[in-house]
């Protein structure tokens, strides 16, 4: 039978890059299992120079030339965003997975450079030449990037071209928003389990302060006793429970940090360190208005009282 031609809409802009689909599990953040066998995509490395960011490569300087290097006959050199490789695939060590070919054959299909977090999640990047001795019968492009002004007019201009063909056209800061509204749902139920945290890491300073101040109570009742006021008793017991903050805060910094090396040195963009700040000194405050609060309700009561107890 004979394939439709379909003239595509005069886009401005970059030129199109066609990819070859082969059809499979996505491994991107939408899909909650490991992807055994997962969407590739055939395409001209040249078409590519110079697009996209990498986070890491198996040479230096190398970029989508890595497509046809010549790992051996049974393995396909393959790109992947961050995403798809440490959490869709869960590939470690030598970054390596196994797929079958039109012929049933296996092939190793080796991660040769990692992309920073980009529109082509849930896929594998491949060279064209070699998608098609793989798979010979998937002829023809089924993905297509565009670069485009206006994303959201072109788009729209093209769903109503090719609204008869059942086209699927998405802008892709639409779509990394839908990726990005995944990780920010995380984020949040982190920040809500940080947040219950912080709290109860506070009551537990102040039960500390309140049981360290009941204990010496007899010894504050006679520095009450020669003369010093309940400001500067408050000072001193405020002084001495600092230290313990501090300590406790350089204990939580250190294990946080070496828990988010490996990620922070994967990282394409650095960490935003002001929040991560401004979160410390909003613990250290709470700590403190805690002890504060607690070593008041301590010293509260009669003076002679303790000082009969002592």
């Amino acid at each position: 039978t004979a394939v439709p031609v379909v003239k595509l809409p005069p886009v401005e802009g970059g030129p199109l890059v066609p990819m070859r689909l082969r059809p499979g599990d996505s491994a991107d953040c939408f899909n909650l299992a490991r992807a055994q066998q997962p969407r590739i995509l055939g395409v001209d490395p040249k078409a590519l120079a110079g697009r996209f960011g990498f986070v890491r490569t198996i040479r230096p300087g190398g970029q989508w030339d890595l497509l046809d290097e010549d790992l051996g006959p049974d393995v396909l050199p393959a790109i992947g965003d961050e995403p798809t490789v440490t959490w869709g695939l869960a590939l470690t060590g030598e970054k390596t997975l196994t797929v079958l070919d039109e012929a049933g054959r296996s092939r190793r299909v080796k991660i040769v450079a990692v992309l920073a977090g980009s529109v082509l999640q849930g896929n594998l990047i491949v060279s064209e030449s070699r998608f098609t001795r793989a798979w010979p019968t998937l002829a023809g492009y089924s993905v297509f990037l565009a670069q485009a002004p206006g994303p959201a007019q072109a788009a729209a201009r093209l769903r109503q071209s090719l609204q008869d063909y059942g086209v699927d056209v998405e802008p892709t800061a639409d779509r990394m928003a839908a990726f990005n509204s995944v990780e920010n749902a995380y984020l949040s139920i982190f920040g809500v389990l940080g947040g219950l945290g912080l709290a109860l890491g506070s009551a537990a300073v102040a039960v500390l302060a309140a049981h360290n101040v009941n204990a010496r109570r007899g010894e504050l009742a006679i520095l009450r006793a020669v003369g010093f006021s309940r400001r500067a008793v408050r000072r001193l017991v405020l002084r001495e429970h600092v230290l313990l903050v501090v300590l406790g805060l350089a204990v939580g910094v250190v294990a946080g940090g070496v828990a988010v090396i490996p990620a922070a040195a994967s990282a394409a963009r650095p960490l935003a360190m002001a929040p991560l700040a401004a979160t410390l000194a909003g613990m250290a405050i709470v700590a403190l208005l805690s002890v504060r609060v607690a070593t008041g309700l301590a010293l509260r009561g009669q003076v002679m009282a303790a000082l009969r107890n002592e």
